[in-house]
């Protein structure tokens, strides 16, 4: 009995890595939403450090959800 497998064409990483990113990219922007709320909570509170940080790692969440929602597929 001979079998022979037969492969797909296959695609190039890029384009599926590129393809995931923009898939999850939702992660980024709800990320980016939790840490702006913890900030504003903070600030409410009234822990000025703690919401500085907050805010810091909030815009690098909201520069990620930028770059990875503008993935293009090749």
């Amino acid at each position: 009995m001979h079998y022979t497998l037969h492969r797909a064409r296959p695609r190039s990483t890029s384009c599926v890595q590129g393809e995931m990113m923009r898939r999850t990219a939702w992660i980024w922007a709800v990320g980016s939403a939790a840490w702006t709320f913890d900030a504003i909570v903070n600030l409410y509170y009234r822990n000025r450090p703690h919401a500085e940080l907050a805010f810091m790692v909030a815009v690098m969440f909201a520069i990620a959800w930028a770059f990875y929602s503008r993935q293009q597929t090749r």
